[in-house]
């Protein structure tokens, strides 16, 4: 049995502000569009195949500088990587312009000061790239203004959804601990790979195995040696969270102190005994209470953005899309899109 933290996807984007992928359907229509490259509508919205080339380039350039150009071969899902990373990005660039939308109807917009600063950064992204990168982006520096302003405008709409959002997330609500455990399992696999019970007897052996090295463990004995010689988990040490793992283990670890160790644990999975390392881990807390809020804002933004994309016609154009290969941008370097906006607009508009 795994006890992990609980992930929260908030999309593959992780080191921008904006990174949300929420679930969009199938709505996807093809109709007349005022330009041969232009991608989608979105309620009078439109982006164009630049500035879609724009944050598919940045973000491709960063996965090769960090996992080589091979990432793009490697399974995923059933799929390529390739084409998941592209699935993912439709979703982004749909969601860009439906937040735009949103922040028309939300009364949420730039201020004059916000709009020089994006302006003075799209010019300086735009300077440094190089002739290939405009050549091969097919983007002018109108565009990448316009992907700057509608990252900001995303990004404005949820900073102020956030206001209204009750995130306020208790220490004991959020706090982590570390424990170490050793599980003495109750079951075995046949051959498709399902549990199956022990009998009774074996059972009991099992329970007098747990009970011996609960006794070793009270008296003394180094847990980690022992966990060595008897655990049936592939996991020693963990980090956990409330709400995380299953009820029975969940309350007799929570329940430790730092260095004790707990009674036998009787689980579904076999018998458990627990040592608590930390019962309050800081840092750890502190990153998981930053998890959760982002947790509740993206459920309450989630509820918005379902009513909107219901009442807001989304048209895209599939056929432009299915000709998007990465090798067409694999020539260019750039990558600091979003390091710029991180590093000038989004720490100075906080």
């Amino acid at each position: 049995m795994k006890l992990s933290y609980k992930r929260i996807l908030l999309g593959i984007l992780t080191i921008t502000a904006v990174a949300i992928f929420f679930n969009i359907g199938s709505r996807f229509v093809v109709s007349g569009f005022s330009s041969e490259n232009e991608l989608l509508t979105v309620g009078g919205e439109s982006c164009s195949l630049a500035e879609a080339n724009v944050f598919i380039a940045n973000q491709q350039n960063i996965y090769e500088n960090t996992y080589t150009r091979g990432i793009w071969t490697s399974s995923v899902k059933g799929t390529t990587y390739e084409e998941h990373f592209l699935d993912q990005m439709k979703s982004f660039l749909i969601q860009l312009k439906y937040m735009k939308i949103m922040a028309k109807e939300k009364e949420i917009r730039l201020t004059e000061k916000e709009e020089a600063l994006l302006t003075e950064i799209a010019n300086k992204y735009y300077s440094n790239l190089t002739e290939e990168d405009i050549s091969a982006l097919k983007v002018t520096e109108e565009e990448v203004l316009e992907a700057y302003t509608d990252y900001a405008l995303a990004d404005k709409v949820l900073k102020e959804l956030a206001k209204d959002v009750n995130v306020e997330i208790s220490d004991d609500e959020a706090k982590v601990i570390i424990v170490q455990q050793i599980l003495i399992k109750t079951f075995i696999l046949d051959e498709s790979g399902n549990p199956v019970s022990l009998s009774e007897e074996e059972i009991q052996e099992k329970l007098n195995i747990a009970g011996s090295i609960q006794k070793k463990a009270k008296e003394g004995t180094d847990f980690t040696v022992l966990a060595a010689e008897y655990n049936e988990d592939n996991t020693t040490q963990i980090q956990l969270a409330k709400g995380q793992t299953i009820p029975e283990f969940e309350k007799a670890a929570f329940a430790l102190e730092e260095g004790e160790i707990s009674e036998i644990v009787q689980t579904e999975f076999g018998y458990f005994i627990i040592k608590c390392v930390s019962d309050y881990d800081v840092e750890a807390t502190r990153a998981y209470k930053q998890e959760l809020r982002k947790e509740r804002i993206l459920e309450t933004f989630q509820e918005e953005y379902d009513k909107l994309t219901s009442s807001v016609k989304l048209e895209f154009n599939e056929k432009l899309w299915g000709n998007i290969r990465l090798s067409e941008v694999r020539n260019t370097t750039t990558c600091d899109f979003f390091e710029q906006y991180n590093n000038q607009f989004s720490l100075w508009s906080k």
